[in-house]
């Protein structure tokens, strides 16, 4: 329920500012490397929220980074598919 009313949030603020750039710079810094995936939850959700609030801007262009080392390119992933969707459906 938490996840939804963050991404109603991320969403409003998306419709209202419209924005064109975006940079996302929250994460969880403090996980080593005994933690699991699900320790990084609150990083993965939090930029599929940022993605999919961004998704439906039309002049909205997104780059994200990430470091691979901490993620094991799981953010990277999700953009990467994210990426390849709206090209396709704008080719």
């Amino acid at each position: 329920m938490a996840r939804r009313v963050l991404a109603a949030a991320v969403d409003a603020a998306f419709r209202e500012f419209r924005p064109e750039h975006v940079v996302h710079l929250a994460a969880r810094t403090d996980l080593d490397q005994d933690t699991t995936l699900d320790d990084y939850r609150a990083n993965t959700t939090g930029t599929e929220n940022i993605l999919d609030s961004a998704e439906p801007l039309t002049s909205f262009r997104r780059t994200n980074m990430t470091r691979d080392n901490l993620l094991d390119g799981c953010l990277a992933e999700i953009a990467l598919a994210r990426t390849r969707e709206a090209t396709a459906r704008s080719a």
